[in-house]
């Protein structure tokens, strides 16, 4: 298994150093023509980062950011008479907070248990106002959390460079749950949630209804809708093959979806799928995260115990001496 990991390990390193070397400017180019085929399409200048919060830290130092970059997107939300959602479509805009692009044919959309999962998450979603429900909202490929000048950035996107799906892997701090792996689906900015009025219909069912006339959470800002790895303990029978200090095992929480805002980011992860959804061939069962390589030193030996010298003590003779070399 370690042989597997570090071969991924040395692939994921030159193809992250090969992305890194291209401009940022260049990656938003690159993209947009995966995404719409030509350059006139998208307004380069809108797809440029965009300094969307700053806040400063308690101790009054560096500035906390939240940037987000395009291409962006557009989720819709169809619904029935009774108010079932009967279709969720996605669109990709011109520019941010632009028109649709009016030829959608050929662009690439996020894959059908993606969008299941936003209509779960968000069908008649009423901002926190009752008797309206949420007609579309804004998404958007990548954002940049930056706490204490570290920047993490977090992408999202169907097709990147004409290419595979990129869906990051971060870490999430749950507070009391503590600090889990997740997979990135897609990122939302709920500030350009767009609702309809509801409150004279006269067709919506009594549940549909009842959903629509309580006040739901009201959520600002950008958040992003993860996959989960369970918090729950991992079976008995399961933990003796993956004992290892340089990885960790997770089993993936199954058909759940979580909503997270973007300030609950720690870092970045990288993470081998262990076993895949055979019907989808996109959902996790399992993961194996593979640890910080800057803290693998410190799995094989414990610098503390010995920073003054005092405590190092060979416990076996040396093999030869200075005198014999001479």
């Amino acid at each position: 298994m370690l042989c597997m990991v570090f071969k991924t390990i040395s692939k994921y390193t030159r193809d992250q150093i090969i992305a890194d070397n291209h401009s940022r400017d260049d990656e938003a180019r690159m993209t947009n023509l995966a995404v719409n085929g030509d350059d006139d399409d998208m307004d380069h200048e809108d797809s440029a980062e965009e300094e969307i919060h700053v806040a400063c830290n308690s101790d009054g130092g560096s500035d906390d950011r939240i940037t987000t970059k395009g291409p962006y997107f557009r989720i819709s939300f169809d619904y029935f008479d009774d108010g079932e959602c009967s279709k969720v479509r996605m669109q990709w805009l011109k520019k941010k907070g632009g028109t649709p692009i009016a030829d959608q044919r050929g662009k690439t959309s996020h894959s059908n248990y993606i969008m299941d999962g936003l209509r779960a998450q968000l069908h008649n979603y009423n901002g926190g106002i009752a008797h309206q429900r949420i007609v579309c909202i804004d998404g958007i490929s990548e954002t940049t959390v930056t706490k204490n000048k570290e920047p993490v950035i977090v992408r999202a996107v169907p097709s990147y460079r004409k290419g595979c799906a990129w869906n990051d892997w971060i870490t999430i701090n749950w507070e009391e749950a503590g600090k889990i792996p997740a997979k990135v689906l897609v990122i939302l900015d709920y500030d350009t949630c767009t609702f309809e009025q509801m409150a004279d219909s006269t067709t919506l069912s009594s549940n549909n209804m009842a959903v629509i006339a309580t006040p739901h959470e009201e959520r600002k800002g950008i958040h992003i809708v993860v996959h989960s790895a369970s918090y729950a303990a991992i079976p008995k029978k399961l933990r003796k093959p993956f004992q290892t200090k340089l990885a960790k095992y997770y089993l993936m929480e199954k058909n759940v979806f979580q909503m997270v805002n973007v300030d609950q980011i720690v870092s970045r992860v990288f993470t081998i799928a262990d076993d895949v959804d055979t019907v989808t061939n996109a959902v996790p069962i399992s993961i194996i995260v593979v640890q910080d390589k800057t803290q693998w030193s410190d799995f094989f030996f414990d610098y503390s115990e010995y920073l003054d010298g005092s405590n190092l003590v060979l416990d076996f003779p040396p093999i030869f001496t200075w005198e014999e070399l001479e």
